[in-house]
């Protein structure tokens, strides 16, 4: 049975910013995923555990055999896929002996792993590979390929605990697949950093990492999604609770004050009048002098706790992350025309073979389209042949726009050198800055957000950006174009772009391998290649 006991972590990078502070969880055969904002420190949690990073102090003991997919192969691109899967030397040995070799060495080597060959093959098999040599460096094949040999090895291991981070981020939708059945049928200790929410489905807990620390939840993401709602609940009433009682405080000690006020005139009209003599009058202005002190200091802890019980209940509450603004200027009419492709075909060389083949494609109005396909199959060349970037072979396109915007995975379309706010202006003006902000708060860039530098932002926040630049345009999209829009983006970062894109009005076409973000923005249909 495989464990991870982690005690009182601290980890504290080198230019003195503290990531974890006196952390403590412990992982067993359960199927975890760790989930959060990007930055929170999800990977650096795993390299912690594989010895990859060191803690600043803690108590990290492991029973059992690890195994580890990370994010960057580009240290193994040399080796070959036997390598990989460490049986190098046994595929020598057993070459060897099928070619007559006797010596001890070779048997031992091979410690009579006979189907050593078919068996790696099967499991090759398993994860998409059809006739894949063992003798294949990694760095011959694509992003895709080489993640799914990787998980392929790791299940191959069958280690204690597999740890796996953003393993889905390469895969097309076959690929995901394949891994999706894999980990359903793992039944050892996984813990995976993935914002994919439909692998997230397989898990028994998911353990969230935020700025108020770590909490585990019971269940998949649903479940997780159920809980969250309800404790966000409870905070919103926690805080109104505050607000009421910092407002009834206020009032008791505006109240007590009135009332001392009122005595302290009482005395000085006595003291006018003379109907009371100057003895008893000095007695009741001191005893008032000591009750209104009293008083201040009494009223000073009580407001003092009222306040902090209102900025606590406000701390707990999370941001609101989703996008409430309508968009009128970006309605399209039902039937205009958006695209339409006749008998379109097109390859990159004369002679070479066609990406696209004797395609007939049309979009009307808003619609709202998926394309998709497995990797290579030419949905990026689709997307360029409807932008005029490139020019079909064969056939006829015609595009009923030019209000057309793409926004690719780079986000190019945005001055990473300049502010938010200032690449709306660039992009929009005709549009004053007063709006611009106004704009930019509508879709979370809230007052000093909106002065934030684009190279500094996550992907999340920089499509965001993108989206309020042009949506909010004068003359915004009619075609929206989106390439694998939900890669890398954490969860609250997914959620905002789909309440954004629920209320464009226009046309979009959308290449994502994300059934559930496809289902969330209202895709109607979609084009396999």
């Amino acid at each position: 049975m495989s464990q991870i006991i982690i005690q009182r972590l601290t980890f504290t990078t080198s230019d003195g910013n503290a990531i974890f502070s006196d952390l403590s969880l412990a992982f067993s055969n359960e199927k975890t995923a760790i989930v959060g904002k990007n930055g929170i420190g999800k990977s650096t949690l795993l390299k912690l555990i594989t010895g990859m990073l060191q803690p600043t102090s803690c108590s990290i003991k492991v029973t059992g055999l690890l195994g580890f997919c990370p994010q960057n192969f580009t240290p193994y691109f040399k080796q070959t896929i036997a390598e990989i899967f460490e049986v190098k030397d046994k595929l020598i040995a057993l070459e060897n002996i099928s070619n007559g070799s006797t010596k001890i060495e070779d048997f031992e080597t091979l410690d009579e792993d006979w189907s050593v060959s078919e068996n790696i093959t099967t499991q090759l098999n398993r994860f998409g590979f059809n006739n894949l040599s063992l003798d294949r460096q990694l760095q011959d094949l694509s992003g895709g390929e080489i993640t799914r040999v990787w998980l392929a090895k790791l299940f191959y291991d069958k280690p204690d605990m597999i740890l796996l981070d953003e393993p889905t981020n390469n895969l097309d939708a076959q690929g995901k697949q394949w891994l999706y059945q894999a980990i359903s049928e793992w039944n050892k200790g996984l813990i995976i950093i993935s914002h994919d929410r439909q692998l997230l489905e397989l898990m028994d807990q998911i353990l969230e990492l935020s700025p108020l620390g770590a909490k585990i939840y019971g269940g998949n993401y649903t479940a997780y999604v159920a809980q969250h709602e309800i404790e966000q609940k409870a905070k919103i009433r926690q805080l109104q609770d505050a607000k009421k009682a910092l407002h009834k405080t206020k009032q008791a000690i505006q109240q007590t004050q009135e009332k001392l006020a009122q005595r302290a005139r009482k005395g000085k009209s006595a003291r006018k009048t003379g109907s009371q003599s100057k003895l008893i009058l000095d007695s009741m202005e001191e005893r008032s002098g000591k009750t209104q002190g009293k008083l201040s200091i009494r009223e000073k802890r009580l407001l003092d706790a009222a306040t902090e019980d209102l900025s606590t209940a406000k701390e707990n509450i999370a941001i609101e992350n989703q996008i409430k603004i309508e968009l009128p200027k970006t309605n399209v009419p039902t039937h205009k025309l958006i695209v339409d492709m006749e008998s379109v075909s097109f390859a990159y060389q004369k002679n070479a073979p066609l990406i696209i083949k004797n395609l007939n494609f049309s979009m009307y109005g808003p619609e709202r389209i998926a394309i998709k396909g497995n990797n290579g199959s030419g949905k990026t060349t689709l997307i360029k042949l409807i932008q005029g970037v490139l020019q079909p072979t064969s056939g006829k396109i015609k595009v009923g726009t030019t209000r057309i915007c793409y926004a690719d995975q780079q986000v190019q379309l945005l001055d990473h050198h300049l502010t938010i706010l200032d690449n709306y202006l660039k992009l929009n003006p005709d549009i004053n800055e007063r709006d611009a902000r106004f704009n930019l708060a509508d879709f979370l860039f809230r007052n000093q957000e909106a002065l934030k530098m684009v190279d500094c932002l996550s992907g999340g926040e920089k499509l965001r950006a993108l989206l309020a630049s042009v949506l909010t345009s004068n003359t915004p999209p009619q075609l929206l174009i989106l390439d694998e829009p939900t890669n890398h983006l954490d969860l609250e970062s997914t959620t905002a772009l789909e309440s954004a894109l629920q209320h464009y009005q226009g046309a979009l076409l959308v290449i994502s391998h994300d059934n559930i973000f496809l289902q969330n923005i209202g895709i109607q249909k979609t084009l396999q290649l």
